[in-house]
């Protein structure tokens, strides 16, 4: 039991790492050369196993997060959700409200289905989506062929165990993405160039600034925010995004100088953990993101968002 265990820290966390990885890359803060960051990207998709996911695509969309200064998706869950019968609808928050990460899941599963055609998908450009299309094709059979190696070797056990590890692969990245801000949410066609020609508009920096928040692991001790590759400094992440993982807490310290640790943008987990917990049902289909406020108890009012994932674009 203790083996099986610590098989699913380790290998949940280095999918987390990963995962944060792929961040890293998105905004070329690993090389100085774009070509290498591209090929780290997509070799840390296919470690945290998500190699159906194409990460040029998975970079224009988070630039445009940067950019739009809004959370842009190109798929709306809740649309599609909200369309389907009463009794699935029920099934989907029976499956939150017991932590199973149903939602997270279907729009990964929306990505691998591109090559099918259940899900429209066309860019204008037509080289760029057989890229992303293919990207999901053979990622696809590579999880396939994961699954059915561990099936021939450690039988339903090894599956087991993988399905969890990823399970909670999911719910740390949820848990981050959910309360780093309270953006306008975008619905974008895919289309580069869509995407490119939103622009921030009236999101100013203030805007940006007072809408994004820094979910630190640990206040008291700040080594423990490496566990997330310093992914919780989100505020400093946002006024220098190609700033790289390891110096993003001397310049979140630059930043807020004595105030860095009290400062109203800081939410530490401590301070989550309540709304993370009760809003877990209501997250799935609510579209306004909460409000945070000021005093104990501030975080208590911020519902937080749900399938904005750098991995799912």
């Amino acid at each position: 039991m203790g083996a099986a265990l610590g098989a699913i820290v380790v290998a949940a966390h280095s999918r987390v790492i990963a995962a944060y990885m792929v961040h890293e890359c998105a905004h070329s803060s690993v090389f100085y050369e774009p070509e290498w960051n591209s090929a780290l990207g997509v070799l840390m998709l296919w470690v945290c196993s998500c190699p159906y996911v194409d990460f040029v695509h998975l970079k224009k969309i988070h630039i445009a997060h940067h950019k739009d200064r809004a959370d842009t998706i190109s798929f709306d869950y809740r649309a599609e959700i909200r369309s389907l019968p009463p009794l699935v609808v029920r099934a989907i928050l029976a499956l939150e409200y017991c932590f199973i990460p149903i939602v997270e899941v279907l729009v990964h599963l929306r990505t691998v289905l591109y090559p099918l055609g259940l899900y429209p998908f066309a860019p204008h450009d037509p080289k760029i989506s057989f890229r992303i299309k293919a990207t999901a094709l053979v990622g696809a059979a590579a999880i396939l062929a994961l699954w059915t190696v561990l099936y021939s070797h450690g039988g339903w056990l090894a599956l087991v165990l993988h399905a969890i590890a990823a399970g909670v692969l999911i719910h740390v990245l949820s848990a981050h993405d959910a309360f780093q801000h309270t953006y306008t949410v975008l619905h974008v066609k895919p289309s580069s160039e869509q995407m490119y020609s939103m622009g921030p508009g009236d999101r100013t920096a203030k805007y940006e600034e007072e809408n994004t928040f820094s979910n630190l692991i640990s206040v008291r001790f700040p080594l423990c925010n490496m566990l997330s590759l310093n992914f919780g400094y989100h505020n400093a992440h946002h006024v220098q995004p190609m700033t790289a993982w390891y110096a993003l807490p001397a310049l979140h310290a630059k930043l807020y100088g004595k105030e860095q640790y009290i400062n109203p943008q800081v939410l530490p987990f401590a301070e989550l953990l309540r709304t993370w917990h009760e809003n877990r049902v209501r997250r799935v289909l609510e579209d306004d993101y909460g409000t945070v406020g000021i005093g104990p108890g501030r975080a208590n009012t911020f519902v937080g968002s749900l399938g904005v994932s750098f991995l799912t674009a």
